[in-house]
């Protein structure tokens, strides 16, 4: 699954870093179409530095070629996947923060599964998106792989990005402390930003280059974070 290197990247949201060292050989090994998807996966683990972790992620990974019907079946992938991604010896020792770090990584995930939708789809996979929910809009496989932007993409990504709104605002007590929860509260409007990036633009899912932010969008993120206890 060709993951966003940025969304991966948010402070405050523990990785391992010897997975993120292989995103840009996972990402070249499953663009490449031409090769059987196991194949791929199987180079991916042969040139991973953390074997383990790798192979996990590559388990994931194949699994991925079944579709996920609902939104339920999405978020327990992610969570599945968080489990690979998250490194114990930075996670918060209170529960209920752990509890809330997680569902932020989780959200990080959705938004990557919306942004790579395409990718995913010319890789091989089943894209990391509710099945029923693109009925529902009258979304098909054909026009996320033809990267087709009408009205019921647009509808599907408004309403998927009020999911991922309300997900955000359920991890705020995450940033409480002014300095201790500073770089939680910077992940959240960081990953707010890109969903509305996607919201009011939902073509730039289909951007072969994730949408980044300018220089000034800074001013008012960072004015957030300080402002915000």
């Amino acid at each position: 699954m060709n993951r966003s290197t940025h969304v991966f990247d948010l402070p405050g949201v523990p990785i391992r870093h010897a997975l993120r060292d292989c995103h840009k050989r996972l990402n070249s090994l499953l663009q490449d179409s031409q090769t059987p998807l196991e194949n791929r996966l199987a180079r991916l683990a042969q040139a991973a530095r953390d074997t383990d972790a790798c192979q996990d992620w590559a388990r994931w990974l194949s699994e991925g070629k079944n579709a996920c019907d609902d939104f339920g079946m999405v978020m327990a992938r992610c969570r599945a996947a968080v489990n690979i991604l998250h490194d114990d010896e930075h996670m918060p020792t209170d529960p209920a923060q752990r509890a809330r770090l997680e569902s932020l990584m989780v959200t990080a995930l959705l938004l990557d599964g919306l942004m790579n939708a395409r990718r995913d789809s010319q890789a091989g996979l089943a894209p990391l998106l509710p099945i029923n929910d693109l009925r529902k809009y009258m979304v098909t496989e054909e026009q996320i792989l033809n990267a087709e932007v009408d009205f019921a993409w647009r509808r599907f990504v408004e309403a998927y990005a009020q999911r991922l709104f309300a997900l955000l605002q359920a991890v705020t007590p995450l940033g409480r402390g002014w300095l201790a929860g500073m770089k939680y509260r910077l992940a959240i409007v960081l990953l707010e930003r890109h969903v509305n990036i996607l919201k009011q633009n939902p073509e730039a899912a289909f951007d072969d280059t994730p949408p980044r932010l300018k220089p000034a969008d800074w001013p008012p993120l960072f004015w957030r974070v300080i402002k915000t206890r």
